[in-house]
């Protein structure tokens, strides 16, 4: 499978200096799948440890940390020779901190061996302020789902991917593709981007076996959930799945705002900080903080204490909310998708590292999405259907005139000088420059 985050590992794999590379991110994301392959087609030689299933290679890290005494302890656990053309690559890496301490020491001391490391919930097994956390040695990149583009390219559709991007330069579409992505927009909305379920999904593409499909993402779901209880108390553990299952409650509301009475009764966010914050490091939930009003930089304005809560993948979304596949796939009108579409939209930003926020007004208008942009701030209202109406967005640029505008809808591609409209399926250009002729911004 063709990933976005290939070019940074080959770009850091070229690079004259380099420090160790820590790959992050939620479990089963594709992180090993991705080094392993960076081993395979750049170097001479692939070094793999992992630390969760070999006992004798975390036993190596428990008396020196010197990178030459390490070399030749790991070269001969292997059987093999670790060169600077061999790519030393320590997987699990949370299950040996000891491990994770000496990338400083190869760093100073070793910097012509490539060193890489991933971890599943490095976020909450480890922090960067833990003693032993090689602060400043280490390039940290964090690895999301598979977005829309990715999945594109995985069913083979890479010229109609690059198409769609094509239209931030020359601002025109080919319409006759419109039906086929939006299809296929909606297929993602099912599917998700965890690679073991769109490996499921491609199967059988032309026919979807969706009980194949929602049987992988029912099996993640239940790891995740276990998760919890392996790297967290039993109390905090309890607090944790409870505020990850109430998601689809929170989303389903008219406010979409996370409140603490959903998670549980009595609940407080005091009692739900911790959980919620464990949630983000896991790379499980994205919390998109509200802002009373739009001046940049918007970090500065934002509220921490009202915010959604978003799933980091909208196939497990959609599975965990009980959604049908085949509702999903024909648009039912009337039914309930419930945050499904705003899911999306944030898993998009995420996987483009774009911060975002939402803009409310005295509880009377609301935009989805709001966030810095390379020029000025975008504003970005989500419709789920082709009803794109929208006088809150108005309401925001009335306010904030050298604002962005971005309304995604089912609709076609269309702009005028004050409004760019993008359909749906075009979510991953959120955060390019947009410099669509006719568009302002």
């Amino acid at each position: 499978m063709k990933r976005k985050m290939m070019e940074k590992l080959v770009a850091w794999a070229e690079s004259g200096a380099r420090k160790p590379l820590i790959l992050q991110g939620a479990r089963q994301i594709g992180k090993t799948y991705l080094l392993q392959e960076l081993g395979k087609t750049h170097f001479e030689g692939l070094a793999y440890v992992n630390f969760e299933q070999n006992v004798r290679a975390r036993q190596i890290f428990e008396g020196s940390l010197v990178p030459e005494i390490l070399l030749q302890n790991l070269s001969a656990e292997l059987s093999m020779s670790i060169t600077p053309r061999t790519l030393l690559f320590f997987d699990e890496i949370q299950s040996c901190k000891q491990a994770l301490t000496s990338l400083k020491y190869f760093f100073e001391q070793a910097p012509e061996i490539p060193v890489v490391a991933a971890g599943s919930l490095l976020g909450v097994s480890v922090r960067p302020g833990d003693a032993g956390f090689p602060v400043g040695k280490v390039t940290i990149e964090t690895l999301h789902p598979m977005d829309f583009e990715e999945f594109l390219w995985t069913c083979g559709r890479e010229r109609q991917a690059a198409l769609v991007r094509d239209f931030l330069r020359t601002g025109a579409f080919p319409s006759f593709l419109h039906e086929e992505l939006i299809r296929l927009y909606r297929h993602y909305l099912v599917v998700g981007g965890m690679p073991e379920a769109v490996l499921t999904y491609l199967d059988r593409a032309e026919a979807p076996d969706w009980s194949a499909v929602r049987t992988v993402q029912m099996n993640l779901q239940l790891g995740a959930l276990a998760d919890m209880t392996r790297y967290a108390s039993a109390t905090e553990a309890r607090r944790i799945q409870a505020c990850y299952q109430s998601l689809p409650n929170q989303l389903a509301k008219p406010n979409q705002k996370f409140q603490y009475c959903v998670v549980e009764k009595g609940a407080s966010s005091r009692r739900c900080e911790y959980a919620l914050e464990w949630l983000v490091q896991a790379g499980l939930i994205t919390l998109c903080n509200r802002l009373p009003r739009v001046e940049s930089p918007l970090v500065a304005q934002a509220e921490p204490e009202a915010f959604k809560a978003f799933h980091m993948d909208v196939g497990l979304f959609a599975a965990m909310a009980g959604f049908r596949p085949n509702d999903i796939v024909a648009a039912t009108p009337g039914q309930a998708f419930g945050g499904l579409t705003e899911t999306y939209v944030a898993e998009a930003l995420a996987a483009n590292g774009v911060r975002a926020f939402y803009w409310e007004s005295e509880g009377k208008a609301e935009v989805d999405f709001v966030y810095d942009g390379p020029r000025t701030p975008v504003a970005v209202e989500v419709k789920r259907g082709q009803h794109v109406r929208s006088k809150s967005l108005d309401v925001l640029r009335q306010r904030t005139p050298q604002l962005q505008a971005v309304r995604l809808s089912e609709k076609p591609f269309g702009h005028t000088p004050d409004l760019l409209s993008l359909p749906l399926y075009a979510a991953f250009l959120l955060g390019a420059e947009f410099v669509v002729p006719g568009v302002q911004g």
